[in-house]
């Protein structure tokens, strides 16, 4: 058999029959796999008026996304058979991590919507509610559907058969708390992190503002002309990944820390960082779904099928008038908060530097000076003469340097922390002599 000449694969039609696994053999490894998600459909119907749990939503997608798994690992996709199968179990995995992220803002939400902004706690309350009703019905309808092609493809035997293990539906009391009688140790300079993390939370806010839009929008056609323009997953993960790092230097180097237990505002703020982090989550799922099932032409009769239940139109709404809205709303209403915690925490310091003998600002130290500055978060000026500008801005850098070529004193004001690495990298010549010659504080410059 002859390869293709630029992927070096063989061509579909001249697999090896020790290859592929039959239709019916895989029928077999299917039903036991599906036991759970029949169950779970089985269960719902059991119930029709309950309403759904944070725990049967992970249930329900930890099933859905290992069964999605195992249809791909078998190339589902590409066959008639169960490729229908598949989409379906694909929109059941999305749904429901929405539905879990759902409940959890509803039960975290009882300190508090939005940070500053009253006004919007029953507006957030009633949006919230009023989707993971649509979601809950639309997770029923799809297990509907996951359990009649399951039994079409496996057989009328699938309908009674029942998992290895239980499921329970019902929500638990999440409202109480338990007594607060642990007592932590402090991290390190946990001063110095509170404000390094008001500051990044700061920029995440500018991050939204550059990437997404935060304002309600009525019209259909409009938030369609949103959803292409700036709704892209990559930057809904970028931003995500942001809020998710505050959110685990958090739990790391603070929770339980003695200026958690004296300041409550710190653990104000660490509340409204675990809100936006939940509605970012949001961004992003609703962007899966209308990215895998919205209109675009295909005639996939899995797809269809998904999409008439889900409705893409409603899932836009969804993202723009409540997911963007509220990830803004707790961003720009967290922004005061995370200010003064930055003004509170940040230890200022000034010290003058002089350039290391044939050094000079080009871009490249210009960078690692700008790298130091973003990698602590916290705000750094720079002097030369008697101009001065944000150390943390590699442009500003360079053209402060540029603009005096002749100056060899640099004077940097700002947090201590990055203060004293700016100091480090001036007394290692700036990483002229390679980056494997600086300190192992500064290994994080080393990093492309």
């Amino acid at each position: 058999m002859i390869s293709d000449e630029e992927t070096g694969k063989l061509p579909p039609e001249a697999e090896e029959p020790d290859t592929v696994c039959s239709e019916e053999e895989f029928q077999g490894i299917l039903a036991e796999q599906m036991t759970g998600l029949v169950h779970l459909a089985n269960l719902v119907d059991r119930h029709p008026q309950a309403r759904l749990s944070r725990r049967f939503h992970a249930t329900l997608h930890e099933e859905a996304a290992d069964t999605a798994e195992l249809l791909e690992d078998y190339d589902a996709h590409y066959n008639r058979t169960f490729a229908v199968l598949l989409e379906l179990v694909i929109g059941l995995k999305l749904l429901s991590a929405a539905g879990h992220v759902l409940k959890t803002l509803q039960i975290r939400s009882a300190r508090s919507w939005v940070p500053g902004k009253d006004d919007l706690a029953a507006s957030a309350e009633e949006d919230v509610r009023g989707i993971l009703e649509q979601v809950d019905m639309a997770e029923r309808q799809l297990l509907q559907a996951v359990r009649d092609e399951s039994i079409r493809i496996c057989g009328a035997s699938l309908a009674t058969s029942e998992p290895a293990r239980s499921f329970i539906l019902q929500d638990s009391l999440h409202r109480k708390k338990l007594p607060h009688t642990a007592t932590g140790e402090e991290a390190g300079d946990v001063e110095g992190q509170v404000a390094s993390m008001a500051s990044q939370f700061v920029s995440a806010l500018k991050t939204f503002e550059e990437r997404f839009r935060g304002r309600r929008v009525e019209g259909v056609r409009e938030r369609w002309e949103i959803y292409e323009r700036v709704c892209q997953e990559q930057q809904a993960r970028f931003l995500g990944a942001k809020l998710e790092n505050i959110q685990s230097l958090y739990d790391t180097f603070v929770r339980n820390s003695a200026v958690e237990h004296k300041d409550p505002h710190v653990a104000d703020f660490r509340h409204a960082v675990g809100m936006a982090v939940l509605f970012s989550r949001l961004v992003t799922l609703f962007i899966q779904l209308l990215d895998h099932f919205s209109e675009d032409g295909r005639k996939d009769p899995g797809i269809e099928k998904v999409r008439s239940i889900v409705q893409p139109d409603r899932v836009l709404d969804w993202l723009i008038n409540v997911a963007l809205f509220y990830t803004h709303a707790i961003l720009e209403g967290g922004r005061p908060l995370a200010q003064e915690l930055i003004r509170k925490y940040t230890t200022t310091e000034t010290v003058e530097l002089e350039l290391p003998e044939g050094c000079v600002l080009h871009a490249r130290p210009a960078s690692m000076i700008a790298k130091i500055v973003a990698h602590h978060g916290t705000p750094v000026d720079m002097t030369m003469g008697s101009e001065t500008c944000y150390a943390g801005s590699l442009m500003k850098v360079i053209l402060l340097a540029g603009s005096h070529l002749d100056d060899r004193r640099v004077l940097f004001r700002g947090d201590r922390q990055p203060i004293r690495h700016i100091q480090l990298l001036f007394q290692h010549r700036l990483g002229e002599d390679g980056l494997e010659g600086l300190p192992e504080e500064l290994s994080y410059l080393r990093q492309a």
